[in-house]
């Protein structure tokens, strides 16, 4: 069921290979300006993957992944200007999902897990490259307790709506949104207390940042650090420095093996190209 900030949207649709000619065109802009601005960055997650196993994009994927510190993001947002005409540099602070996006506003998107659980307001539907921040973590245990309130912290916005999805979720699942709907914010971000930034030189271990993706994720300095290179599409990009620990932390030691086309999934169901 197409939300309502699709409907009466005119343009032309695009395929998955028009839509990597953008992301790759997005990537380049944002390599440019890091290059000439002195801003780290690295390939993370799916592009790594894909860089990995084609020199290319994964053939189901729809968005681009880099990472960086606190520091060089926070470098990325006061040069922020120098991004081409038709791109943006959103941050978001709490909410599900990356740190920052860079957006087409060009070409709007449906989300499979907007539309399947009827969310509105909290997504950005624009193609998007999205930056990961990565901070250091000391303790494993208290990474996990505090990686495990921020999230809970980041999808509050949401769980009021996903206590009443139509999809079909178990009873515990729903119950569980419906108790963090209902739970104090203010509580929630007494308990919670971030790690302090550092630079890569004062950490021995480094993940996403608390409001992020997978908690337990996590590598060693080693595993990234000093940053190495890896070709997409004839271009060299930056990448972490041990490409087989870091993706093996992500996607288990077989990341080389394609998963089943059941598995081969895209976040988005339709790109379609407009006038702005």
């Amino acid at each position: 069921m197409a939300r309502s900030w699709w409907i009466g949207v005119t343009g032309r649709n695009l395929d998955l290979d028009e839509v990597h000619g953008l992301l790759f065109e997005m990537l380049c802009a944002v390599d440019e300006i890091c290059r000439t601005a002195g801003i780290e960055y690295w390939l993370d997650a799916g592009t790594t993957l894909g860089a990995i196993r084609h020199e290319d994009l994964l053939a189901w994927d729809d968005d681009v992944d880099i990472c960086m510190t606190p520091g060089n993001l926070a470098a990325f947002i006061r040069v922020s200007g120098m991004l081409p005409e038709g791109l943006h540099l959103l941050v978001r602070r709490g909410g599900r999902g990356p740190t920052a996006k860079i957006v087409d506003r060009r070409v709007e998107v449906r989300e499979h897990f907007a539309e399947q659980h009827g969310l509105r307001g909290e997504n950005v539907p624009l193609l998007a490259l999205d930056i990961m921040e990565v901070v250091p973590v000391s303790s494993y245990a208290n990474h996990i307790i505090q990686s495990f309130l921020g999230k809970a912290l980041a999808l509050k916005p949401i769980a009021a709506q996903m206590s009443r999805s139509p999809a079909r979720l178990g009873a515990p699942r729903r119950l569980s949104w419906y108790v963090l709907s209902a739970a104090p914010e203010g509580v929630m971000r007494a308990l919670h207390r971030p790690e302090k930034t550092v630079s890569h030189s004062g950490g021995n271990w480094w993940s996403y940042s608390l409001s992020g993706a997978n908690p337990r994720v996590r590598w060693p300095t080693r595993s990234i650090w000093p940053l190495s290179t890896i070709v997409l599409r004839g271009r060299r990009f930056p990448a972490p420095s041990d490409l087989p620990s870091y993706l093996t932390a992500l996607y288990g030691s077989n990341y080389r093996i394609p998963p089943p086309p059941a598995e081969q999934l895209s976040h988005f169901t339709d790109f379609r190209r407009v006038s702005r």
